[in-house]
């Protein structure tokens, strides 16, 4: 009889189909993950930190390209004093404008006369060069004439913001309108046109008819317009952009700078060329070289009727292919027919520059 022995028999282990249970054992990623997500959260940190820094740095310059941008005409709030102001809006009703008697005297605030003691060189956002080191050969009437026809245009004058006024009384309310739809720079622009006309220099006047979008809007299309006025005519030399000034004190009042000169007060001028983020193109150089001389002729004419030369960081339409200044005749706190007054006499320095 044989011996029964215990026989060995491996443990079966249980058998559970994926199909019935829908149990899938897998081996825990977590760990691998939580690597993988460190470099990400660095990275993207590092991403926010620099983002941040550019917000911060760039904050003025975006600020001001989406107040231009998204708001509208009527939208646009007043600018904090002691800043060169140039506003494009829609005029108001100034019918309520008149000081009476039931304003508050603490709402009124007055203009304070000033005459300039020198030029001033005004360098924005750090931008600095030698203006007197910058020198081209400016093209004169007599060889534009001789090149393109004496009936061919020489000068355009243009008005970014043609609803500018003036001030009709000696001082301003919180409630006075800043602009006109008579009395404002475009009839000065006008004038200056008008004036170069008459005196032989063929200048064409380029209205801007852009108002009723937002200010960032109207700028680029206008723009556009000179753009094309300037392609289709070659011979266009010099862009005037005429304007006018409005400084703000910090107790609201505001300066009204004039010079005398044979008994006659004239609003000043102050003339403004653009730079790109404070370097300097050649078409940029060809404007400040132009400011440059204009200015020393004026004022050899008329001590420190140009009482300002600005060179501003921002381009200011001068990517154009021709030199191009802005030119503030007078400020808000001059009137119409004063601003009226030094217009003439800009029109004939630009024409005894251009002839000479």
């Amino acid at each position: 009889m044989e011996e029964n022995n215990l026989v060995p028999i491996n443990p079966i282990e249980p058998y559970f189909p994926r199909e019935e249970y829908g149990i899938t054992v897998e081996k825990s990623n977590r760990r691998q993950r939580k690597r993988r997500k460190k470099p990400r959260k660095l990275l993207f940190l590092l991403l926010l930190a620099c983002l941040s820094f550019t917000f911060i740095k760039n904050f003025s310059f975006i600020k001001a390209f989406v107040v231009d941008a998204f708001l509208t005409e009527k939208d646009k709030n007043p600018i904090k004093s002691e800043e060169l102001i140039d506003i494009q809006e829609t005029p108001t009703n100034t019918e309520s404008d008149s000081l009476g008697t039931s304003q508050n005297t603490q709402n009124i605030f007055g203009f304070i006369n000033t005459s300039p003691t020198k030029t001033e060189i005004l360098h924005s956002m750090g931008a600095n060069f030698n203006v007197d080191e910058i020198y081209f050969s400016l093209p004169k009437t007599s060889s534009l004439y001789q090149e393109y026809g004496n009936t061919a245009p020489i000068v355009l004058i243009v008005c970014s913001s043609p609803l500018e006024g003036f001030s009709k009384e000696n001082s301003y309310t919180y409630t006075t309108s800043f602009y006109s739809n008579e009395k404002n720079v475009q009839a000065i622009a006008e004038k200056v046109c008008n004036q170069l006309n008459e005196l032989g220099i063929n200048t064409l006047f380029l209205r801007c008819e852009h108002t009723s979008g937002t200010l960032y809007e109207n700028k680029q299309k206008y723009e556009s317009d000179i753009r094309k006025a300037l392609i289709e005519h070659p011979s266009i030399s010099y862009v005037f952009d005429i304007s006018r000034s409005l400084t703000i004190n910090d107790d609201m009042s505001m300066y009204k700078e004039a010079v005398s000169t044979n008994g006659i007060s004239l609003p000043t001028v102050r003339l403004t060329c653009g730079t790109q983020n404070n370097t300097l193109t050649e078409i940029q150089k060809k404007s400040i070289f132009t400011s440059n001389v204009l200015t020393n002729k004026i004022n050899q004419a008329i001590p420190f009727l140009v009482s300002q030369q600005v060179f501003s960081s921002y381009e200011l339409n001068s990517d154009l292919s021709v030199p191009y200044i802005k030119a503030c005749i007078g400020s808000f706190a001059n009137t119409f027919e004063e601003s009226l007054q030094t217009a003439s006499v800009f029109a004939s320095q630009i024409a005894e520059f251009l002839s000479n």
